[in-house]
């Protein structure tokens, strides 16, 4: 599901059914141009929000998705060294 449709409660339950875990939100848009421009693009996610149970709990901020984003970074360092 793209960010561009703005998901509904009965999408999201859907596709909940439907076994999905995570929705990307932020790369829609370099997605779309990478695909325009005939360009490689890697991207790489910590997920943080959840609406599992319905109800969005942002966690962006918490020590386990800031942990994940430090991890990434060293992946990232090292890929790109």
């Amino acid at each position: 599901m793209h960010a561009s449709s703005r998901e509904t409660r009965e999408e999201v339950q859907h596709y909940q059914q439907e076994g999905v875990m995570t929705m990307e939100m932020e790369a829609e848009a370099l997605c779309a141009a990478a695909q325009y421009w005939g360009v490689e693009l890697m991207a790489a996610f910590v997920v943080s929000d959840s609406l599992a149970a319905g109800i969005w709990k942002p966690a962006f901020r918490s020590e386990a998705v800031q942990v994940g984003l430090l991890g990434l970074s060293h992946a990232a360092r090292a890929t790109l060294a």
